[in-house]
């Protein structure tokens, strides 16, 4: 987990981290720090990179499919194809299946929700 972790962070460079905590509609939640465990890295879960932009939004699977093209990634009408990780639990030897990558090279500015605004739209500002 550590070494995904190191992976993620040193060549995909999040600087920002938000988390769609309820819904689409509503505005995501900014991550501070990652959590040491590996709950944001789990089998239901999507983490969708902008690296162009710094940023990382981490959704569940059923909120990727609603944002465009996350879900033409995720449904394999694009050439780029999500990333599967597995990784081995350490503490108990377990290989367990991990989340799921995107990288996007568009920016997010042009990505519209159903809601008719763009997804950078949608960041909580504190």
């Amino acid at each position: 987990m550590e070494k995904i972790k190191m992976y993620f962070s040193n060549q995909l460079s999040p600087i920002k981290n938000y988390y769609i905590e309820d819904g689409l509609d509503q505005k995501f939640k900014k991550i501070y720090r990652d959590h040491q465990d590996a709950i944001y890295y789990s089998k239901n879960i999507v983490r969708i990179y902008f690296p162009q932009e710094n940023t990382c939004i981490i959704c569940s699977e059923a909120d990727a499919y609603n944002i465009p093209v996350v879900q033409a990634i995720l449904e394999g009408q694009f050439q780029e194809q999500a990333i599967l990780f597995q990784f081995r639990e350490t503490k108990y030897g377990m290989k367990l299946d991990g989340c799921k990558l995107i990288i996007v090279n568009v920016e997010m500015a042009s990505i519209i929700l159903e809601n008719g605004k763009a997804i950078n739209e949608m960041f909580h500002s504190y």
